[in-house]
């Protein structure tokens, strides 16, 4: 009814509708008029920015600071400019913080100075920089201090002043600027005057850019302070380098005194002065740039200091331009810094004043080429401590000073030169003034290149000092120079080194040489001496004569004959023995010889004596004759014949005639001579003197013939000999005793020399003995002999008697091979054992036989250490003529050297085995044959290395009961190549530890024979390490091994011995307990028959090393030993070697050790043709088969991979079947003969597991309706997959109830399409008794409508729990508007089960529906919940569901404000009849218009 009036009136309600929105907008016109007007009051807190910017600006000339501060926040937004204006200044006190930042940018023109004043700081610290843009320039006077400090830098409110604006802020509003929270804009900062600049903080000023100091006005600049200044360090921006030239030139002199770095290298120099140059920190110019200091030209220059200057470096120094040095004050100069050194075009325009101030120290530092830089009128300002600075290299320097500036430098200054700077100058420029001040300590290093230099008057200034302190230097004077020189300067000269040329000597007169220092003078050459002229000569003086001694003295051969005429004689009176040697003395009178002093004698050469004709020598005096000594033998026969015989009693000691002069001699003469002097003859002086002389040679002249002096006896001739009085022998030296000629020599003469001499007797002495000469010798005078007695010669030894043997010296009496062949044993006897021990290898060879058997048992004793190597020297046949009690107490030593191959057994037994643990490798390799039968246990038991050389063929003949000797600790082993000579009956006596410290090698070296003697503890000893001694066994040795042998194998030794030689004989009593150690690669050798020695013992201790067994090897196991066989075992056995069990292997291997077959060697013995593996196995058996395993097996058959093909019969399924039978047969045959009826009948109920999910679709649908929880239990996961609904309706409740078993732990792989086949009563159970996280979402997802109902019925929290894991997250999609009067719902899903589809549960397919938009004619579908939800809620009869589903909290219809379109558009909703508050009459009026509006239009529709 309601819908057809509505159609046919519909014209009708058009027109009333339009009629009331017309007077709905006439009445809010109306009511806008009103506020603006003022005709209504204005509620300020309530106000909208529409209504706010509506309100008439005159309004706001009464407005408080009240009405102000209660404007809401947003209102704020519609304040106008001439609101603004208009407000009253006290009212600007009311802005709060957060209106203030609303206000629109614009509408701040209309901001006055005393409003802004009124500001609250934190109101003010809003204030964006588009506000502040906007402010007029008188309003920006009203700026405080505070409000200044709080602007916010995020908001750059400086930023945003203008120009205008900032010329009318207060300058002492800036000092409340922070460093951070105000920067002005450059286009703003022209209008900051100095006032305002000198306000702004250091810190932030410091922060300003180069544009923006750029910006900065000449006015503004005269404000910046000395602290800003300072703060512009190198990390502001260069913003010095904005600083205008205008700029620079009005910034305070005192400020530029804290400049920084920084500021230097980017100002702009060009403008700054000199006054605010000079006051530059000093400190900062070690860090101005070299590009800086270039820019500094002109006046500015001027402003340098001198702690600026000195603080410059030489990288700075050098890039100051002339234009700017010429300006610099000379007092700057004063602290220049030494390394400070300027260009050469900087030098250049320097004045004499400048360089005054230079400092010595820097002025040294200058290069030549700084030097000839300097204008020569600068020169007049070098000073005496400058030039006094250049020394040494620095010297060099003086080079580069020109002509005209050396003539410019002041006399006085050249007191300073220095020889660095004087070898240096230019000498041809300096005046006889100048040089005459240079310091005379300055010549000792002038350069005798300077001194060639000299020339003409300059030489005249040479004053004494100077020319005293030359020294090589002197040889350069040139005659023209020298010329100029006082003959007295010549007094001064270096008496060590300054000689002048022999070009300049020529020319000296007499009084000039007279005035040479004797010193000097005796330094002079034979050259220099030649060059002086006979004038020159009459003016030389005793004293200078008297001082060419020594080697001075080889000047006198210069002296010429005419020259040494003319010296005077008095001058000859001092001549010294150096002169007299070099001196022409063919020239030289008698008379003059006269002269010569006596005490130069001493001195005088024998060549020079030589020189003496007879009738000169007629004048040499005792005096002269007594200073004489080796010049004696200068004498010839002639000059000699002239001295009287008295005056050889005054003959030195030294005073030796030679051999030519000696036959002039007379006997009487001889008997004067001294016999010290004697001794000094030599053997030619002694063959001079004629026999009848030789009577007058005394005991005392032959006693002092020793040492080298008895050499001179050889001179003796036999003649001479004979003459000699026999007393005289008694004082006979060893001296003479080796170089008389002994042969002359009677008996009676050798026996009186004294045994004393007979150490230094020489072996060539002794050599000489003959005959019954050596019947004298005395037991004293061969105690004395060492090293001579192998001088002996046979013929003298065979006068000895043998008692003196007894006496030689044990440490180095020794005779020769020749003298030891003839010893007989009664000599060898006598010889001391201590000298025995020091007998050669040689020596012994020379023993006879007939020698060798006195050799003593303690001789051989000593034989030891090194002396042992004279052992090697013994003879076979000496060896055994040798005592046998004497080899018992043989060495190691000796041992190591004896040729052993001579010694019998007999011999070798008594050796003493101690003995032999020191002998030394390679010893025991000269053994042989029947000599090693006297080997006893004692000394193998000894021996460690030594035993690797034993030979094979003396291993043979060691007895056996010897080897017992060898021990535990016994590190004895025999060398591979030795031990091929072992027997079975030694090898059994070898200890177990020794022998388990062989190596394979030497196993392998064994032969097959003595291998049948190998012990089992030597075998059981052969674990770990040494059990890797096995692998070499060779077969044939391992075959000869004793069964029992083997009984103690270890697992070391198994994995290494050759398994393919073992015997089933050996492998059986291989111990059981090595063999979990044995590894897989060990057992992978085993093959054939060998494997038939396996025990079930052996077999039941392996495992993982099964992989090793092959098929062979497992074909040979006897059936008894796998009985045991372990199921890790067998399930590491690979596919392939499992094919090698047998049917009767197969079918007794038992259900402990088929508990460990894999799917992998089921699937491989399945497929053996050979036999039907289901039929060998028995249900026992394979009842420890894993169910894993039965469920891969089974899938290779559901899947296609392996074929079935087994037929079952009725009679076995009560009786016989097996799980695997079962699994193998055929479905066909399964559907004929397995029914509900009789698979309860089924005798084993893990036959069931062997039931595949492909069985299931041929079986009725009852199949599990009478069949017991143990049957039920043994249903595999994949029966459960493919079980259909009626199939799963039919399964005992049992099978859901019982905890652990059946369906408890596999519900969750029940086929989610048999789901709706679950009857009540089994839902029941299933919700009390399975865990509801067994559930999976597919299965609850097809629970029927009805099984729904039951399960919430019985359980809504689990239901609710379930439904909450199962519901998937909606996407995200627009959030529906909520409608105040429907609700919305969505429509499940249907299932995709095959099965007759149930009604679906409501959550089971849930999907988040859209809103629903009504559509004219329609009408919402009622909710079940009575309560409005505009959410989609889910059906439930049970009200308290819908309370469990987690869902947003939504306001109620009570409190949600009507939403708009403006609303859905994102703008704020106005609603006039809410958002303002009027007065209360006001809202009684337009609440009645509504009422009467609203009233009208129902009253229309009804």
């Amino acid at each position: 009814m309601f819908r057809k009036s509505y159609n046919n009136n519909n014209s009708n309600c058009k027109t009333i509708f339009i009629l009331v929105f017309t007077i709905i907008l006439v009445t809010n016109s109306i009511f806008q008029q009103c506020l603006v007007k003022g005709s209504v009051p204005i509620d300020w807190p309530n106000l909208t920015s529409e209504q706010l910017g509506n309100i008439a600006f005159e309004e706001f000339a009464s407005v408080s600071a009240e009405n102000i501060s209660s404007i809401p926040i947003n209102a704020c937004t519609g304040f106008k400019v001439q609101q603004i204006a208009s407000i009253a200044n006290n009212a600007c006190a009311g802005f709060t913080s957060d209106c203030f930042k609303n206000i629109p940018s614009d509408s701040f023109s209309g901001f006055n100075s005393t409003c802004i004043s009124l500001l609250n700081s934190d109101v003010t610290a809003t204030l964006t920089s588009s506000q502040a843009s906007k402010l007029i320039s008188s309003a920006c006077n009203g700026f405080t201090k505070t409000q200044f400090s709080k602007f916010n830098s995020t908001l750059n409110t400086c930023n945003g002043f203008s120009k205008e604006c900032l010329s009318n802020i207060q300058p002492y509003t800036l000092s409340g600027i922070s460093e951070t929270n105000c920067f002005f804009s450059v286009d703003a900062i022209p209008g900051l005057t100095k006032d305002h600049i000198y306000n702004i903080d250091r810190a932030n000023f410091a922060k300003w850019t180069r544009a923006m100091m750029a910006a900065i006005s000449d006015n503004g600049c005269q404000g910046i302070r000395s602290g800003q200044m300072n703060d512009l360090i190198a990390t502001t921006n260069n913003a010095c380098g904005g600083f205008t030239p205008s700029c620079i030139a009005n910034i305070p002199i005192d400020s530029m005194s804290s400049l920084n770095p920084g500021c230097i290298n980017s100002i702009n120099f060009t403008a700054v002065s000199a006054a605010q140059f000079a006051v530059i920190p000093s400190v900062a110019f070690p860090y101005i740039y070299t590009n800086t200091i270039r820019t500094l030209k002109g006046s500015i220059c001027s402003g340098f200091t001198a702690s600026q200057l000195g603080q410059l470096i030489l990288s700075q120094c050098t890039n100051i331009q002339k234009e700017c040095s010429q300006y610099i004050p000379k007092s700057a100069f004063n602290s220049i810094a030494t390394n400070c050194l300027l260009s050469n075009d900087a030098i250049s325009v320097l004045s004499k004043d400048q360089i005054s101030y230079v400092p010595r120290s820097n002025f040294a530092k200058w290069t030549k080429e700084m030097m000839a830089s300097l204008n020569y009128e600068a020169c007049a300002g070098i000073t005496v401590g400058q030039l006094n600075d250049l020394y040494n290299s620095a010297g060099d320097a003086c080079a580069g000073f020109s002509s005209l500036c050396i003539s410019n430098i002041p006399v006085d200054s050249f007191s300073g030169l220095n020889p660095g700077c004087v070898n240096n100058l230019n000498l041809t420029a300096v005046s006889a003034s100048q040089i005459a001040v240079i310091p005379s300590v300055t010549f000792p290093s002038v350069t005798e290149q300077t001194i060639s230099k000299l020339k003409g008057q300059t030489c005249s200034g040479i004053t004494s000092s100077q020319i005293s302190q030359l020294t090589s230097q002197c040889k350069a004077f040139n005659k023209e120079c020298i010329s100029y020189i006082p003959p007295d300067r010549f007094s001064n000269i270096n008496i060590n080194s300054c000689f002048f040329s022999t070009d300049g000597i020529s020319g000296l007169t007499k009084d000039q040489i007279y005035n040479i220092d004797r010193a000097n003078f005796a330094k002079w050459t034979s050259s220099m001496m030649a060059s002086i002229s006979d004038n020159g000569c009459q003016g030389i003086r005793s004293g200078q004569m008297n001082d060419l001694a020594g080697d001075a003295g080889n000047a006198c051969t210069g002296f010429t004959p005419s020259c040494i005429a003319n010296i005077p004689v008095s001058s000859l009176s001092s001549l010294n023995p150096g002169c007299i040697n070099n001196l022409n003395l063919t020239a030289v009178s008698a008379a003059q010889l006269a002269v010569f002093p006596s005490v130069s004698f001493p001195y005088v050469y024998a060549s020079a004596l030589k020189k003496l004709s007879g009738n000169t020598c007629s004048g040499i005096t005792t005096s002269q004759m007594s200073q004489l000594t080796y010049q004696c033998n200068g004498f010839t026969k002639e000059c000699l014949a002239y001295i009287p015989k008295e005056i050889f009693s005054s003959l030195t000691s030294t005073c030796i005639f030679s051999a030519e002069a000696i036959p002039g001699l007379k006997k009487e003469q001889i008997a004067n001579i001294n016999r010290s002097i004697f001794a000094k003859w030599t053997k030619d002086m002694m063959a001079g003197i004629n026999s009848d002389a030789c009577q007058g040679i005394n005991i005392n002249q032959l006693n002092d013939l020793y040492g080298s002096a008895g050499d001179a006896c050889a001179g003796f001739t036999p003649s001479c000999i004979s003459n000699i009085p026999v007393n005289s022998f008694a004082g006979l030296n060893p001296g003479c005793i080796n170089n008389m000629n002994l042969t002359a020599v009677s008996s009676s003469q050798f026996a009186v020399i004294p045994s004393v001499a007979f150490p230094s007797v020489t072996e060539q002495a002794i050599s000489k003995l003959k005959g019954q000469t050596c019947s004298g010798i005395t037991s004293s005078q061969i105690s004395q002999l060492t090293s001579q007695c192998k001088a002996f010669n046979k013929e003298c030894i065979s006068y000895i008697p043998p008692d003196r043997f007894s006496n030689i010296n044990i440490n180095s009496c020794f005779f020769s091979t020749d003298g030891i062949s003839g010893l007989t044993k009664d000599q060898i006897y006598n010889i001391d054992r201590a000298n025995f021990a020091k007998w050669t290898s040689v020596m012994m060879a020379a023993i006879s036989d007939n020698g060798c058997q006195g050799i003593r048992s303690g001789q051989m004793n000593d034989l030891y250490g090194t002396a042992g190597d004279a052992c090697a020297g013994f003879t076979p046949s000496c060896i055994s003529n040798i005592p046998v009690n004497s080899l018992s107490s043989l060495n190691p030593g000796c041992i190591n050297n004896i040729n052993l191959t001579a010694v019998s057994s007999s011999q070798f037994a008594v050796i003493p085995y101690n003995s032999l643990q020191y002998v030394t490798r390679g010893t025991l390799q000269k053994l042989r044959g029947n000599t090693c039968t006297g080997i006893t246990g004692n000394q193998l038991g000894i021996l460690t290395n030594q035993c690797a050389d034993f030979t094979s063929d003396c291993l043979y003949y060691i007895p056996n009961e010897s080897f017992n000797s060898i021990t535990s600790t016994s590190t004895c082993f025999f060398s591979v190549n030795a031990i091929p000579g072992l027997r079975k009956e030694q090898i059994t006596n070898i200890n177990r530890s020794n022998f388990a410290k062989w190596n394979k090698d030497m196993m392998a070296a064994i032969s097959s024979e003595t291998c049948q003697g190998i012990r089992s503890g030597q075998m059981n000893d052969l674990y770990g390490s040494a059990g890797d001694a096995c692998a070499g066994f060779t077969p044939s040795c391992i075959a000869n091994i004793p069964v029992n042998s083997l009984s103690s194998l270890n697992p070391g030794c198994i994995n290494n011995i050759n398994l393919t030689a073992v015997s089933a004989a050996q492998f059986t009593v291989f111990p059981y307990v090595s063999f979990p150690y044995v590894y897989a690669s060990a057992l992978q050798k085993l093959r054939g028959n060998i494997c038939s020695g396996f025990t079930k013992d052996q077999l039941s201790s392996i495992s993982y090393q099964c992989n090793g067994l092959t098929a062979d090897c497992i074909r040979n196991i006897p059936v008894h030993a796998l009985e045991r066989m372990s199921p890790n075992c067998l399930n590491v056995v690979t596919e392939e070697n499992v094919l090698g069990f047998t049917k009767d292997q197969l079918s007794s291997l038992s259900s402990f050790t088929l508990g460990g077959i894999t799917a992998n060697q089921l699937i491989k013995l399945y497929n053996n043709p050979d036999y039907t593996l289901a039929d060998l196995v028995n249900a026992t058996q394979i009842e420890s088969v894993d169910s894993n395993v039965i469920l891969t097996f089974k899938r290779r058959f559901e899947n296609g991979f392996l074929i079935p093909n087994r037929i079952i019969s009725s009679e076995e399924i009560s009786s016989t079947l097996t799980w695997l039978q079962l699994a193998v047969s055929t479905k066909l045959s399964i559907s004929k003969v397995l029914n509900s009826s009789n698979i309860i009948n089924i005798a084993f109920n893990k036959t069931l597991q062997g039931l595949r999910s492909d069985h299931l679709t041929v079986l009725d649908n009852e199949i599990f309706k009478y069949t017991n929880i143990y049957q039920l239990d043994n249903l595999l996961i994949d029966t459960f997959n493919e079980i259909n609904s009626q199939q799963l309706s039919n399964i005992p409740l049992i099978g859901f109830i019982t905890k652990d078993k059946a369906l408890y732990n596999k519900f969750n792989g029940v086929n989610p399409n048999a789901i709706p086949g679950i009857n009540q009563t089994q839902l029941i159970a299933i919700i009390q008794n399975i865990p509801s996280n067994q559930w999976t979402c597919e299965q609850f997802r097809n629970l029927t409508e009805q099984q729904t109902q039951w399960f919430k019925d019985e359980a809504i929290n689990v239901y609710d729990s379930i439904n909450q894991r199962c519901i998937p997250k909606p996407l995200p999609s627009p959030s529906p508007i909520p409608k105040p009067s429907t609700s919305s719902s969505y429509k499940p899903q249907p299932s995709n089960s095959n099965n007759p589809t149930p009604k679906p549960s409501a959550l089971s397919s849930y999907k988040p529906q859209p809103s629903i938009s009504l559509k004219p004619g329609s009408s919402p579908k009622p909710s079940s919940s009575s309560r409005p939800n505009p959410q989609p809620t889910v059906s439930n009869p049970k009200p308290h569901v819908s309370s469990s589903i987690k869902t947003s909290p939504k306001p109620s219809l009570s409190t949600t404000k009507p939403i708009t379109s403006k609303a859905l558009s994102g703008n704020p909703p106005r609603d006039i009849s809410k958002n303002p508050r009027v007065s209360e009459g006001i809202s009684l009026l337009r609440f009645s218009l509504w009422m009467l509006i609203i009233s009208l239009i129902i009253s229309l529709l009804l």
